[in-house]
């Protein structure tokens, strides 16, 4: 018999939005790496062979894929533009690819801007095959992680166990929400993710 003088109390929480990519925007996300500009590598915090700035030609892909995004995270969570106290326009402030060999990471980090996201073009192993010899029980080699706290300020994780069925896949989430990606092993092909941030341009 429920007690009808407890009321349970549910603090808002944000989250993330995962969408699988057309084939029209693979497609052009992998012309934009052929097209790639010069190295943004110094500006991040990785250990990666390679990293490049990107152009979305004439905003192609911040108008068709991000925006709407952009818009479906303000109805699923909240709009994080009121919490700047900055009216604008949103536009896509950075946008790169990036190369990983084998043994390379990307620790603990965020981004600047209102949103970001990350979008996994090239993954080369697959979690189960990666893990198989672990002695822990982490099983983190050839994942994604994002990393928040929770009501008692506890880190609470959710991992992405990558794997090559997950190409085309992009993560939208919070700029400052921390996230990880951990290296892979016994592999001479590349890793390939592109990120990008979206912010705001005042009026």
């Amino acid at each position: 018999m429920t007690d009808s003088s407890i009321r349970e109390v549910h603090p808002p929480n944000l989250g993330w939005l995962e969408k699988t990519l057309s084939v029209k925007e693979v497609d052009f996300l992998w012309n934009c790496i052929q097209q790639r500009q010069s190295s943004v590598r110094q500006h991040l915090a990785g250990n990666i062979t390679e990293s490049n700035d990107l152009i979305d030609e004439g905003s192609w892909f911040f108008q068709e894929t991000l925006f709407p995004l952009v818009r479906r995270y303000e109805t699923s969570f909240k709009d994080l533009s009121l919490m700047t106290g900055i009216t604008g326009e949103y536009y896509l402030s950075n946008f790169w690819v990036n190369f990983q060999h084998q043994h390379e990471f990307n620790p603990t980090h965020n981004h600047t801007g209102i949103y970001s996201f990350v979008v996994w073009l090239q993954i080369p192993t697959t979690h189960e095959e990666q893990n198989k010899d672990n002695v822990s029980n982490a099983e983190l080699k050839s994942t994604f992680q994002f990393q928040y706290l929770d009501i008692l300020g506890k880190i609470r994780t959710h991992t992405y166990y990558q794997n090559p069925e997950q190409e085309g896949t992009l993560l939208f989430f919070p700029s400052e929400m921390y996230h990880a990606v951990y290296p892979f092993y016994n592999c001479d092909e590349t890793r390939v993710s592109i990120s990008g941030n979206i912010t705001l341009k005042p009026h």
